[in-house]
């Protein structure tokens, strides 16, 4: 085997194997977060970070959910220590300015947020859930219940918000989530509750230890589940942008000191392969260094990923063809699905009413089972159903 032939099957191998890792392990946020690699249950302490957010409105409220723990059945007693022991909260910022006139970050993120700004985002509201495996036991449906009544900061009309804790089918649409559960925490408020009528929120959702320090965060999804972008979520949306420049720099330095002590043959290689195959999954993009990783809601334009996300909305293909070319999921889903081609609708209905979410699984379904679901359903795979669909939503009152 020629030398050249011999080191690139070995790099093929390492990719695939950091890809699988990446993918296999995930138990932190936005349902595909390569931290830490190989924990199906948790981190090394056991607790539970975060799978993904959601957010929308409806009528005169504003409606978020936030996920846990993805692809189960039922919550084993490891799961239910782990979401004990963490505290989720989820972040409203009202005051940060957003434009609409970059066709690209519009696309993108869902608008633009003016680099002057970048440092001044902060929560103007917070809503804190804290979660427990429900301790009747038994077959509960909900099997999960709030360990205290959640802590809602900076809104008024507090009685009036709607919350809901408990074991739902997994609405992100996704093959190795298809047919299995989530826990979610979802919460109902009155625009009313916020100060000023607001039409720009900024969202994201955080996973913390018991001593308050921040191990996970998700945003708009699709961005901070890209390995990729692991080291931020340790960190405020306020610090985003200027670590991803720093991790940018660190990388290029990292990358031209160990191509530096390589010489001949394997030095050529490495040009090739690094930029070709390990970049692909972890070098930073330009456009990473754009916007700090939150979810934009804008209460005048059509509400859908990526001007929020609600239930339904096919973020995988979104961020892959309409998102301009953010595909790694994309490309996992489409030898992870047995049915071809890909499923692009949950698999149990939604409500058109709080809680919204789908009746969760109460058994595991065999292989055959989800066969005979691709070749029922197969007129329905052809179709692109628009952001924002998958609910029947009511618009919010304009602007007065």
């Amino acid at each position: 085997m020629k030398l050249n032939s011999f080191y690139r099957l070995v790099f093929s191998k390492v990719v695939f194997l950091a890809v699988l890792i990446g993918f296999s392990g995930i138990q932190a946020s936005d349902h595909a977060d390569p931290v830490p690699p190989l924990k199906m249950e948790g981190l090394d302490d056991g607790l539970i970070g975060l799978n993904g957010l959601y957010g929308f409105v409806d009528g005169d409220r504003l409606v978020v959910m936030v996920n846990v723990s993805r692809a189960i059945i039922d919550v084993s007693d490891q799961i239910g220590a782990g979401i004990k022991d963490t505290i989720y909260k989820v972040h409203f910022d009202t005051h940060t300015p957003v434009t609409f006139d970059n066709p690209t970050q519009l696309i993108r993120f869902g608008g633009t947020i003016a680099a002057a700004n970048w440092p001044k985002i902060a929560p103007d509201a917070s809503i804190t859930f804290r979660i427990q495996k429900d301790p009747r036991g038994g077959v509960s449906v909900k099997r999960v219940v709030f360990q205290s009544h959640p802590v809602a900061t900076g809104l008024s009309n507090t009685d009036s918000i709607q919350y809901e804790a408990g074991l739902f089918d997994d609405p992100f649409m996704f093959p190795p989530f298809n047919n299995k559960n989530t826990i979610a925490m979802i919460a109902s408020i009155p625009l009313s509750s916020f100060k000023e009528n607001p039409r720009n929120f900024l969202l994201w959702a955080t996973a913390h230890r018991s001593d308050g320090t921040q191990f996970d965060i998700v945003g708009r999804a699709g961005r901070t589940q890209q390995p990729r972008l692991d080291f931020l979520n340790t960190l405020p949306p306020s610090q985003h942008v200027l670590a991803v420049i720093e991790e940018r720099n660190k990388d290029m330095m990292q990358r031209t000191f160990f191509k530096s002590l390589l010489k001949g043959e394997f030095k050529d290689f490495i040009d090739r392969e690094l930029s070709m195959r390990i970049a692909q999954i972890f070098q930073i993009r330009r456009y990473d260094s754009d916007i700090p990783d939150v979810m934009i809601l804008n209460l005048d334009r059509p509400i859908g990923y990526p001007n929020g996300q609600v239930l339904g909305d096919d973020v995988v293909r979104y961020t892959c063809i309409e998102g301009l070319g953010e595909c790694q999921l994309w490309e996992i889903a489409s030898f992870a699905d047995p049915c071809v081609p890909r499923r692009n609708f949950t698999d149990k209905p939604f409500s058109s009413s709080f809680p919204y979410l789908g009746e969760p699984w109460t058994e595991q379904i065999s292989a055959e089972e989800i066969l005979r679901q691709c070749d029922r359903d197969r007129s329905r795979f052809t179709a692109v159903p628009d952001p924002g669909s998958g609910l029947n939503l009511r618009k919010p009152a304009a602007a007065k």
